[in-house]
Order: C-alpha cells, then structure tokens, then sequence
C-alpha cells in the first residue's frame, strides 16, 4: 500500500477500446460490495459504461477548466442524502475502489462536477440524487517516462502532525511511538488541487484528524480519502482500527473525527 501510495498517479489518457468483459463484470462485482457498504452513509457507486454519452453530456461543462477527461466508462459517486458522512464515506469507498481498479491494471482520474448545472446532472442518470464526481476509468496511454516516477510536492510531517499542545512532533518523536513510517507515507494521499488540508494531533492512545481552513464540501471528499489510506496503512503496522467520525468545528479548523492507536 505504501508503495501504490507514493507513486498513485491520475490517468488523464486513456485508450479507446472499452474495457475487456471480464473486466467490467468484476467492476460490476466490487461495485456492488462497496454499494452495500456506503449505503448507511446516504451514498452510492453508479456504473456509467458508455463514456461517449457522458462525454457529449458533459464537454464543456465538466473536467479541468470545462476540458472533459474522455475514457470508456465512468463511475459516478451519487449523493443521496445531503450530509457530511455521505461526502465523507463516498470519497473513502471510492477511492477503495481505485486501489481495486489498478490490480486490474484500469486507470483512474477523479473528475468534478461542482460547477455543473444541476439540471445537467440530473441527465447523467435516473437515480435520486445528485452526482458530484465522477471517476474516470479505462486502460491508460502507456508513458514513456524517463527516471524516477514524479509525484506533487508534500508538506513535511511536522507541518501536519503535532501533539496536544500545538507543538510539530519531529520523525524521530514519532519513531518513538511506532508512528513514523504511517505518517510519512499518508502525505502522499491525493488532496483536491494538492491543498493538503488534512492536519493531525496525537494524544495518548489516539490521533485527531482535521481539516485546516475548512471551506466546503470538497475538503469532506479529502479528508474520506486521508481516512481511508490512514487506516490501510495503520493495519499494515499491525493495528487494525477505524475512525469514528464527528464532524464538529474546531476555530479555523474541522474537526473530522478520532481513531484509536
């Protein structure tokens, strides 16, 4: 996990042959575990296999900048209930779901539609509910890349991580507690305009995470998929815990929620 963490990249080329049968009923399988999951949370995984249509649908009005990412399918993440855990846990099982898509050996690139007309969206499909992103998959243009594999740039961890009293703790503090490596590997956790917003306080026996600057929805949609790779990297140190989220404003800050370490 540290190792896909690190060099995860989003795919923004993709061929034009549609994904292989086999291919889209094991996508067809894993959506329907994740469904059974993030239904609790008021959100849902559509499958969207005619990419042609989403891209007429949507060019000019979503992507980069109104530049649609084009690929052979799409997942769109389906808000049902209008409330925090659903951006929240909708981010996180998508993102398991990407993780799921590479072994796969499919791309993906997460695609907003915040600045889509409603009325638009509503086009995308029938479901109640409005769709807020889209997951972009398909098999990636090969790269001829030359070296190491290039990655955005990464506050260091005592930026990110303090203790109680607002001190940074250094790496040798956090070896100390057996932290260190699962907090430098989650920097690496793919944020929205690479704002890497997600800060930490470690007490005894737990971590806080919190959004710095909270501004909207789309820091929700950071911080389920800091959750999501903190928690896969902290059973890969032997503790297997989940957080338990409770969003409540902390000054500048949100405070998303506690996991037991």
């Amino acid at each position: 996990m540290s190792q896909f963490l690190q060099s995860r990249k989003t795919v923004r080329s993709y061929k034009t042959k549609a994904i292989r049968t086999e291919g889209m009923i094991e996508i067809r399988r894993i959506l329907d575990e994740e469904n059974e999951k993030m239904r609790a949370y008021g959100a849902e995984l559509l499958f969207l296999e005619d990419g042609e249509d989403v891209v007429r649908l949507l060019e000019g009005k979503g992507g980069y900048s109104g530049v649609m990412i084009e690929s052979p399918s799409y997942i769109a993440l389906n808000i049902k209930e209008e409330k925090e855990e659903a951006y929240i846990y909708g981010a996180y099982y998508l993102e398991d779901l990407t993780t799921k898509l590479y072994d796969l050996n499919l791309g993906s690139c997460w695609v907003s539609l915040g600045g889509v007309p409603a009325e638009l969206k509503r086009n995308i499909h029938v479901e109640p509910g409005s769709v807020e992103y889209l997951l972009a998959i398909g098999y990636p243009v090969a790269q001829l890349g030359i070296g190491e594999i290039p990655f955005s740039s990464r506050l260091g961890v005592e930026e990110i991580v303090r203790d109680k009293e607002g001190k940074g703790l250094t790496m040798d503090e956090l070896a100390q507690r057996g932290l260190d490596d699962l907090f430098y590997y989650v920097r690496f956790a793919p944020s929205a305009y690479n704002n890497q917003p997600w800060r930490f306080v470690v007490e005894d026996g737990r971590v806080i995470l919190l959004i710095q600057d909270y501004k909207d929805k789309v820091t929700l949609v950071d911080a389920g998929i800091m959750i999501y790779y903190f928690e896969k990297m902290l059973a890969g140190t032997g503790i297997v815990s989940k957080f338990t989220v409770h969003v409540e404003d902390k000054g500048a800050d949100k405070m998303i929620g506690t996991i037991a370490i």
